[in-house]
């Protein structure tokens, strides 16, 4: 049996309460062969539960008092009940192997079933409560059963939350999906868990996803706040070509988010004429189409090494991501790459590859100063004739780290945006008496000049390491909704990308003619196609009267009738105010008629959102501003 070895296992020490981290617990694994467990070691002879204390509510959830209600819990839910919608929560730390340190493969042990298999999955809410599992075991021997190994085998329309594993080790020479909580999440949430020392090994497996929290994630999951500290290892050996990550392997039409990597992340597999290759990442190792991974950090190293032939398909390796055909946002890698030979391998420091479906902004990652890499590997391989190799999808608002002596001497490269396969930069110096802050500052403002306007920092400095703040990215897509003030329009709405909208609609209204968007139904700034938003946004048209009113329009403004004249005439613009839209502009051309009398600014004070403009012959117009109406003394 081929072992897996992995010779350099970074230690970083983490503060994470920032990420609203709790202690959490750690669970079994399947062992393919009997659909109950074996009982953990020192607890062979009591008697195996029948059933849960509680009845699954909220309010009085079934609990997980020891090793032997784990065990149940895996049998129930392997034999067939799903417990969907029922809460579990575990009532204090757990030991599945007491008295042993399970470091390794060792007879004795004693190996746990994964709670839900293929056919039969969880589907209920398991709390944790900041409790910890220790012990975990499996050892998948060639010819045994695929199911999905870990805590959980697999899992749909399910929760699992607030649980650290620790002190585990899980091996499978066979095709499995492994992680040290989830081995396959289906439509599934994985928050505020942490694999403290569970090491896991896919030795000699193929077309397999290992991550340190879940081995696949698909179908709408989503990751949040999960770590693997530097504790745990992720790696494979032997042949086969697995998706490796630091805390997912394979992210599949999900959502990854504030999750940190601190962990060893390897892969030595050697090709075998498969037509497959290796993705791995220090968090994720393939990132697939309408994925998306935010808010995540890698500071453990990434290995790919192994023999692999020019003629079989390229390896990858990323500080963040290996594969990336989905979206990573504000991302950020702090380790270097190590990798045997550059034959047919694409390595970045954030990104080994992205498609041209794949987006890679507002990310970070330092260089390593032997190797010179960029941060998304298919940009760093052009041809001969200038073009690259692959083609890569959008590249923004991104840049690498170069950091050739010690954080002191950090300078920072910025990468402007990917386009027709150039790529412009500068370098920028850090101040030397305190580098880190600087770093954590010039993410931040980097990221807002690159089309995030008005941002809170998402990046902090804790313990030492850079870390994401929020769970959330302010967004550049927002919704611009249409008041057409009186009038109607169509769309009603608009959406914005990168914070402008495409086009601006023009409304309608009978009688009156359209003078533009502004922010105020009455008033306010004028907006236009150039306008940049920050924000879900209402915006108001405004109008004004189709046509001057003039004397002219109304009576004959002659000599002997000039006094009616003139009261019919400032009647006709009382009418007009009256009936005017609201945000409208009223022009009146009063002539050679007297001031305007106090009858008509009555009218005007009664209807605020009206403004009035007056011109007299041989005189500039006078404005009177919506609402500003004088009140006679």
């Amino acid at each position: 049996m081929k072992k897996c070895i992995l010779s350099t296992i970074l230690s970083l020490a983490l503060v994470f309460n920032t990420m609203g981290m709790t202690a959490f617990a750690q669970g079994g694994l399947t062992d393919g062969k009997a659909s109950t467990n074996t009982l953990p070691m020192g607890l062979s002879g009591t008697t195996p539960p029948t059933s849960f204390t509680g009845s699954g509510t909220p309010d009085d959830p079934y609990l997980i008092n020891d090793g032997p209600d784990l065990a149940l819990l895996a049998t129930k839910v392997n034999g067939g009940e799903s417990y969907a919608n029922k809460v579990f929560q575990l009532n204090g730390p757990i030991d599945l192997n007491p008295g042993q340190n399970v470091s390794g493969i060792q007879a004795g042990y004693a190996e746990f079933t994964a709670i839900g298999t293929t056919s039969h999955p969880f589907s209920g809410i398991f709390d944790g409560k900041g409790n910890t599992i220790t012990g975990l075991y499996v050892n998948r021997k060639d010819g045994e059963s695929t199911l999905p190994i870990g805590l959980f085998g697999l899992l749909k329309d399910a929760t699992v939350k607030n649980l650290i594993v620790t002190g585990g080790y899980l091996q499978s020479l066979v095709s499995s999906d492994m992680g040290a909580i989830v081995g396959t999440a289906n439509n599934s949430t994985i928050e505020n868990c942490q694999n403290d020392g569970v090491k896991l090994c896919l030795d000699g497996a193929s077309s397999s996803s290992v991550g340190g929290i879940v081995g696949q994630s698909q179908n709408n999951s989503k990751t949040t706040n999960c770590l693997t500290t530097a504790a745990a290892e992720v790696k494979t050996g032997g042949k086969g070509a697995p998706n490796v990550g630091g805390v997912v392997g394979l992210n599949d039409a999900s959502t990854l988010v504030n999750c940190v990597n601190l962990s060893a992340v390897a892969s030595t597999n050697n090709d075998i004429g498969l037509g497959s290759h290796p993705d791995v990442g220090g968090v994720v190792g393939w990132n697939t189409t309408t994925s998306a991974i935010r808010n995540c950090a890698n500071s453990g190293i990434v290995v790919n090494s192994g023999t692999w032939p020019k003629s079989n398909m390229e390896r990858t390796i990323g500080g963040v991501v290996g594969k990336n055909d989905g979206t990573v946002t504000n991302c950020f890698n702090s380790a270097w790459l190590s990798l045997t030979d550059d034959n047919q391998c694409y390595a970045g420091t954030v990104v080994g590859y992205t498609s041209t479906t794949g987006r890679v902004e507002f990310c970070y990652g330092k260089v390593n100063p032997y190797d010179r890499r960029l941060m998304v590997g298919n940009l760093d391989y052009p041809k001969g004739n200038g073009t690259f190799d692959k083609p890569v999808g959008i590249v923004t608002g991104c840049g690498t780290l170069d950091n050739n002596v010690s954080m002191i001497d950090l300078k920072i490269t910025v990468m402007c945006d990917y386009s027709d396969k150039e790529l412009t930069h500068w370098t920028y110096d850090h101040a030397k008496e305190d580098a880190s802050t600087t770093l954590a500052n010039a993410m931040n403002s980097w990221m807002q000049k690159s089309g995030v306007s008005k941002v809170e920092k998402f990046w902090i400095l804790e313990g030492g390491n850079l870390l994401p703040k929020s769970d959330t990215l302010p967004s550049t897509t927002y919704t611009i909704t249409f008041d057409a003030n009186g009038g109607s329009v169509s769309p009603a709405s608009g959406t914005t990308t990168d914070g402008k909208l495409a086009s601006l609609p023009t409304p309608t209204q009978s009688g009156y003619t359209f003078d533009g968007w502004f922010t105020a139904a009455s008033g306010g700034t004028q907006v236009t196609i150039d306008t940049t938003y920050d924000a879900d946004t209402t915006i108001y048209a405004h109008f004004t009267v189709a046509g001057d009113i003039s004397p002219d329009d109304n009576v004959d403004p002659s000599e002997d009738n000039e006094e009616d004249g003139e009261d019919a005439f400032w009647t006709a613009v009382k009418g007009n105010i009256t009936v005017a839209a609201k945000g409208a502009v009223l022009k009146v051309n009063a002539k050679a008629y007297d001031k305007m009398p106090e009858s008509a600014m009555e009218v005007l004070r009664k209807n605020p959102s009206v403004t009035l403009v007056i011109s007299w012959d041989g005189g500039n117009p006078i404005t009177i501003p919506a609402g500003k109406a004088a009140k006679q003394e």
